[in-house]
């Protein structure tokens, strides 16, 4: 079976990661998804960058959910310390001018919303943990319902999706491993969230039941080298898999 293949935050070997450009030039490529991260600005606005901290790929500095979109759309968003100045237009997208640009292709996308997740351990970090799933979900069908066959929200955080499955009975979900559930198979999950897809750290491909019920959950392993490309070839279970070189995979 041909593998799926997910340029993951964009094609981000060659470009900012998460920046319309990276998007842009992932589209150029045999890749049927680009993936996103998403946190919530201040002011409640859905915005795409990876890091809670600002610090490793902007210009800015503190969190992204201490600061209003006017001022995250201040900064550089073109990955200084990787890139220095050569990208320094790219701004922090907004999912909408993300999504304006999938809509003009083909390509499906898949949305991870991002949980604070240790060390952020408090109240504040439970109630936007609570809130974000039933937000961006809210944010994105209400002007892009047209896209809801070709996206996917994601998350590590099985609580955010199953808040958006209690809004959507069909929307597609698919939970994020780094290590093997507690009880049951990752496909357990996925099949408890009512979805057909799971996408687990490459790691996880020597472990004897990651292909569990492989009949009835999509399999994505993320994220792979192209040195590793022909190595995920030979997982007939294997569904696709997510890379930051999608313009070197399905060649």
């Amino acid at each position: 079976m041909k593998k799926v293949i997910v340029a993951h935050r964009g094609l981000s070997n060659h470009y900012p990661e998460n920046t319309l450009i990276a998007f842009q030039k992932a589209f150029q490529t045999k890749a049927n998804f680009i993936e996103c991260d998403v946190y919530l600005s201040k002011d409640g606005v859905p915005v795409v960058i990876h890091d809670r901290d600002l610090k490793r790929t902007t210009t800015g500095t503190g969190y992204v959910d201490e600061q209003p979109l006017s001022e995250l759309k201040s900064y550089s968003a073109g990955y200084p310390q990787k890139f220095g100045k050569k990208f320094s237009d790219e701004k922090i997208p907004v999912l909408s001018e993300v999504l304006d640009l999938v809509a003009n292709h083909s390509i499906g996308i898949l949305i991870e919303i991002k949980a604070w997740g240790p060390p952020y351990k408090s109240k504040s970090a439970a109630s936007y943990n609570a809130k974000v799933g039933p937000v961006v979900y809210e944010y994105v069908l209400k002007k892009y319902s047209k896209l809801k066959d070709r996206m996917v929200f994601i998350s590590f955080d099985q609580a955010i999706l199953q808040s958006i499955r209690q809004l959507d009975a069909s929307i597609r979900l698919g939970p994020i491993f780094f290590e093997l559930p507690a009880h049951g198979s990752m496909a357990d999950v996925a099949l408890h969230l009512k979805t057909d897809l799971v996408i687990f750290n490459k790691t996880l491909l020597k472990m004897p039941s990651a292909f569990d019920k492989t009949n009835r959950v999509w399999h994505i392993v993320y994220t792979v080298l192209p040195s590793e490309f022909e190595q995920m070839e030979r997982y007939d279970e294997l569904t696709g898999f997510a890379t930051n070189d999608a313009d070197l995979a399905g060649c």
